[in-house]
Order: structure tokens, then C-alpha cells, then sequence
């Protein structure tokens, strides 16, 4: 998949949707911290249920209501995250080659690409994303292989494998929960599973800055030199 087509991309600047994506990273925490809060909430009520304590009818509206209604705005908010973290993801990529890298193994099609083939997704669009921030580095040119990675990248990643596993499992098992039991197992894990989504967004935030800083920062770098540099007309 390597690919030296770095003549023919251009620079694109990301503020604009670095910023944005940013924003609904954010917005992505907070609602994952307000669907936290209700999944607690619909714990205890199905507890209260399962210890025999009466329930009105409409208690279980109000909670069926709330968890609709805080689940359709999870929906729409991080389905609207996600997709823009993949066209920063192939734009990123994109502007790494238009800096100059050449002999990346991962194309801007692919960097994305990999987050969809299965085992794979496990491990390939780290190794994209990471190659993107060598890439990047303004302090290193021809040699961008050798360039470091930023400490919080493998972190991230981690982070995001566990919940991504979680998610999977948890809506395997939703499908098939019928029992008061097993509603109050798949909502236990379900809280336990919110928990574990809540950092990945603020973490995902600072993964956007500091590749937009990068590529901001060899992009003016690289730059001043052509300024410089008596054979540009």
C-alpha cells in the first residue's frame, strides 16, 4: 500500500475542522456522561423491579422516555462525531504526503479504510494515524520515519480498543436479552461500558490538536524555506 503521490496532493488546512471535530468531541463527553447518568438510573429501576417494589406506570414511561430520548441524541451527536474523525483521518493523512513523506505505507483511503476490515481494525489504523504524526513532525524531513510519536497515541488506542470491544459484545447480548435478569445485566454493563467510552473523547480531542499542530508547524516551516530559497519564482 505504499503509494509516493505526494506531488500530486495539496496542503489543506485542518483549523476549521480540527476545531469542529473538537467541539463535538466534547459534545460527545458530555452526552456520554449524561447517558452514564441515566443508565444509572435505569439500573436502579430495574433493581427496584427485580426486589418486588412497586412500580407506577408512569415511572416506567418516564424512564422508557428518558433513555429513548437521551439514546437518540447519543445517536445523532456521536454518529456526527464519527464521521467527521474519518474525514479528518483522510485528510490528515492526505496533507502528510503534500508535506513531503515519501514512502508511506498507508494512503489516505486506507488510513480510513482500515477501521472497517475486520481483525484487522484491531491494530492498522494505529499504525496509520501513528505513521501520520511521523510524518508530520516539523523537525524532520526525509528522515520522517525516525520522528517520534506523541506518548498519549498508544494510550489512546488502548482506551479505544476496550470500549470498541465492549460496545460490540454489550449489543450482541441486548439483542437477545428478553428476562428481567438479563435487561438488568445488559443495563449494568451497558453503565459499565458509558464509563469506559467517557475519556476516549477528551484523549481523541488532544490526538486532533497535536497532529493539527504539527502539520501547521511544518507547513510554515516548509514554507519560509521555499520563500527563502532564490530558485522559487
Amino acid at each position: 500500500m505504499t503509494e509516493d503521490r505526494s506531488d500530486n496532493r495539496v496542503f489543506r488546512d485542518l483549523t476549521r475542522s480540527s476545531r469542529l471535530l473538537a467541539v463535538l468531541l466534547w459534545a460527545s463527553f458530555v452526552c456520554s456522561t449524561v447517558s452514564l447518568w441515566s443508565g444509572i438510573l435505569q439500573v436502579e429501576f430495574l433493581q427496584q423491579i427485580q426486589l418486588g417494589v412497586p412500580v407506577s406506570e408512569a415511572e416506567a414511561n418516564a424512564n422508557d422516555v428518558r433513555e429513548g430520548v437521551i439514546g437518540l441524541a447519543n445517536f445523532v451527536i456521536l454518529g456526527g462525531t464519527w464521521l467527521l474523525f474519518l474525514r479528518w483521518t483522510y485528510l490528515a493523512n492526505q496533507n502528510a504526503w503534500a508535506l513531503g513523506a515519501l514512502g508511506m505505507k498507508n494512503t489516505p483511503g486506507w488510513a480510513v479504510g482500515w477501521y472497517f476490515v475486520p481483525i484487522a481494525t484491531l491494530w492498522k489504523p494505529y499504525q496509520a494515524l501513528r505513521e501520520t504524526f511521523k510524518a508530520s513532525h516539523p523537525d524532520y524531513t526525509d528522515d520522517w520515519a525516525l520522528a517520534p510519536r506523541p506518548r498519549l497515541l498508544p494510550v489512546w488506542w488502548s482506551i479505544w480498543i476496550v470500549s470498541g470491544l465492549g460496545d460490540i459484545s454489550l449489543m450482541l447480548d441486548s439483542w437477545t436479552a428478553e428476562s428481567l435478569d438479563e435487561l438488568l445485566n445488559v443495563s449494568i454493563r451497558n453503565a459499565i461500558d458509558v464509563a469506559l467510552d467517557i475519556p476516549v473523547y477528551p484523549i481523541t480531542a488532544v490526538v486532533v490538536w497535536r497532529l493539527w499542530r504539527r502539520q501547521s508547524a511544518k507547513q510554515r516551516s516548509l514554507t519560509a524555506v521555499l520563500s527563502n530559497d532564490p530558485r522559487v519564482e
